[in-house]
């Protein structure tokens, strides 16, 4: 077996992606692969998992498993098998890692606050193209129909792990998290009460 010498940067980037693979990425493939997130009866918890509370006898479940009392399927219009590849296999983490090592005090010096990167990052053609041509590298197939189809779920990956880099991680999920789906305000409207029209 060969001893092999890793930059303290890419033991630690290895490590994060290992750690990234089998404690939230691979949990939620496994989910998405048996429609948990497209449909209400897919999920399935055993029985002996099935507790009600004192008060209400709301029905939860132990071993960490809740059922929201609104499901809302995830949106997939979106998403493509292209982008999916891009996710299962790391090359947006790995492909953004090394941009923000590679441009570092540009981006540091440019967005001093999150507001102003918030405001300001634009997931550049230049980006773009270098991404693609990355994934190819990788032995990604491509077509323009699927990237055009997720180019905005890529930009905003893009943009969370850059964020996350510049900031922290609760960057990365404010970016993730910001949208102007409209069924998703609808849901949160209902959630805080502002609107029970879905009652």
């Amino acid at each position: 077996m060969q001893d092999i010498t890793l930059h303290p940067g890419e033991l630690y980037r290895v490590l994060m992606k290992r750690v990234l693979q089998k404690t939230i990425i691979n949990p939620l493939l496994r989910g998405y692969e048996r429609g948990e997130s497209f449909n209400k009866d897919s999920i399935h918890f055993p029985d002996s998992l099935k507790y009600s509370t004192l008060i209400k006898q709301r029905t939860i479940y132990g071993g960490g498993g809740i059922m929201p009392d609104l499901f809302i399927p995830a949106d997939t219009t979106g998403y493509s098998e292209f982008y999916s590849k891009l996710l299962r296999r790391g090359v947006i983490l790995d492909f953004v890692n090394d941009y923000f090592d590679s441009n570092r005090k540009e981006l540091e010096s440019r967005f001093g606050s999150f507001e102003i990167f918030n405001n300001e990052f634009d997931f550049e053609p230049e980006v773009a193209d270098s991404l693609i041509k990355y994934a190819l590298s990788k032995g990604l197939d491509y077509s323009d129909k699927e990237y055009e189809k997720s180019k905005k779920q890529i930009a905003s990956y893009v943009k969370a792990l850059i964020g996350r880099s510049l900031f922290d991680s609760e960057v990365f999920h404010r970016v993730l998290n910001e949208s102007d789906d409209r069924v998703f305000e609808a849901a949160i409207k209902y959630v805080t009460g502002e609107n029970t029209s879905l009652l």
